[in-house]
């Protein structure tokens, strides 16, 4: 881990979490919904070591960290933002979509 990178990694989440929010907010008088697709570890050829710049103990980890301990795929991430996009998003706005 490198931890001297983490504390603007965090600050920079949070801010964009903050501006997400509030465009949202001021945006949604005019019809228009703002949110945050998050995808997180996704399995891709950058998240194996094989074929990416993953170390065995940094593939380890990054698995580790998802809850569901293991990578999401990029389909899934195509279901939620088809979602978003469709009708049965309408009402979503200001969110936050973590995968």
């Amino acid at each position: 881990m490198v931890w001297h990178k983490i504390p603007p990694y965090g600050g920079t989440k949070g801010w964009i979490h903050s501006f997400v929010k509030g465009v949202a907010v001021e945006q949604a008088k005019y019809g228009v919904r703002i949110n945050c697709f998050c995808p997180g570890a996704i399995d891709t050829a950058w998240t194996h070591k094989e074929t990416g710049p993953m170390t065995d103990q940094m593939e380890e980890m990054l698995i580790n960290a998802t809850p569901m301990a293991r990578r999401g795929t990029p389909e899934e991430m195509a279901n939620v933002c088809a979602f978003l996009a469709s009708e049965g998003g309408k009402l979503r706005y200001g969110c936050f979509m973590a995968g």
